[in-house]
């Protein structure tokens, strides 16, 4: 760590740091005991994450994670550089969006 300049010069080399965040640590076993590693289950409702191009909002959910999310892009749907993707079956399969007022459930 000391080569990669994490610490200075003056500190051993057999210098060790150990952190201790019982609250942190308290609430990252709570959430595990909830959800295991099923990321989706760790986003609110009414949570927002933007990315470059889009946002998506979360605006239903249930036990098992949204059921309901918004999105929005900085650019028309039917851009030809856009192409979607949905997880269907055992893999990831192209989605044909509808048209402007419709759903569709993925």
């Amino acid at each position: 760590m000391q080569d990669a300049g994490a610490f200075p010069w003056f500190f051993g080399r057999d210098f060790k740091m150990a952190f201790f965040r019982p609250l942190s640590s308290l609430l990252l076993a709570v959430d595990h005991e909830l959800w295991g590693l099923w990321p989706v289950g760790y986003v609110a409702l009414g949570e927002v994450v933007e990315l470059d191009g889009m946002r998506a909002k979360v605006l239903a959910r249930s036990g098992r994670g949204p059921t309901r999310v918004e999105f929005r892009f900085d650019r028309p749907l039917d851009d030809p550089e856009l192409y979607f993707l949905a997880w269907q079956g055992s893999r990831l399969r192209h989605v044909v969006l509808p048209p402007i007022g419709e759903e569709i459930s993925l």
